[in-house]
């Protein structure tokens, strides 16, 4: 594993990502994972565990630690934009195809994966370098038990307290379900109907809207499991999400079939 720092000429900005190249690659497709935590701390289970899971399948990982509280909005964005924009502008020297970089998040983690293809956010410009100047939008998202709606009793609210802090009150603009659109990229999400953390009915929303907007997308709800159990290795019935996430990089030639 590398690390390397996303804004080495910004002292204040710490952002860095974890790289972690597959031993066999088979695709030059690679994953851009965003760990949950609410937007207070990052799993490691839902960084480190999934690139190991990607490293198998073949594909280079990347494990995004981008600003937590009190580091607010539009931090953890730009970090994830920037990160986005760095594998592209370095794609020879890793080894990946620009056009072939997933977002995957997981939890709050899956919420910031799902604002990278939202265009309409009120951002300072974040165009600085040649970098920048890379498309930040994603190939495709993995989104597992998302958190996607910011009112209502489905809402988890800590999420949103913590990535806009003096902000809060305007939370509503971050709510994902407001903001598919048909530029949205394809779509795997999964989530546990049993979920009390962020209940199933934040994937529900998300996969109506995506439906509405006719965006591609693919959504498995599982009985048992709970919430923020990752790769599930424990959850046999759960775990399966992730041979059916393997089938649906293979359908859509993010792996050879």
């Amino acid at each position: 594993m590398r690390s390397f720092r996303l804004f080495e000429n910004n002292p204040n900005r710490s952002a860095e990502i974890d790289f972690y190249p597959s031993a066999d690659p088979v695709t030059q497709a690679a994953v851009l994972i965003f760990p949950g935590g609410a937007y207070q701390t990052l799993s490691e289970h839902e960084g480190r565990g999934y690139a190991e899971f990607f490293n198998v399948l073949g594909m280079h990982a990347f494990v995004l630690r981008y600003s937590l509280t009190p580091h607010y909005f539009p931090d953890p964005l730009l970090d994830a934009r920037r990160a986005i924009r760095f594998l592209r502008f370095h794609a020879v020297s890793f080894g990946v195809n620009p056009q072939q970089i997933l977002a995957v998040g997981s939890s709050a983690g899956a919420h910031l994966a799902a604002l990278l293809s939202v265009d309409q956010l009120d951002l300072p410009n974040d165009v600085n370098d040649v970098v920048d100047q890379e498309d930040f939008h994603a190939s495709a998202q993995v989104l597992c038990y998302p958190v996607v709606l910011s009112t209502g009793p489905f809402a988890h609210l800590d999420s949103f307290r913590h990535l806009l802090g003096p902000r809060y009150e305007e939370r509503q603009k971050f709510d994902l379900s407001r903001l598919v659109a048909s530029k949205t990229p394809k779509t795997f999400l999964w989530s546990c109907a049993n979920d009390a953390l962020v209940p199933v009915e934040n994937t529900y929303a998300y996969a109506k809207e995506l439906a509405a907007k006719h965006v591609p997308y693919e959504c498995h709800v599982f009985q048992e499991g709970g919430h923020g159990i990752g790769l599930a290795p424990k959850v046999p019935s759960v775990h399966a999400w992730t041979l059916l996430l393997e089938n649906w990089l293979k359908s859509n030639g993010f792996l050879p079939r």
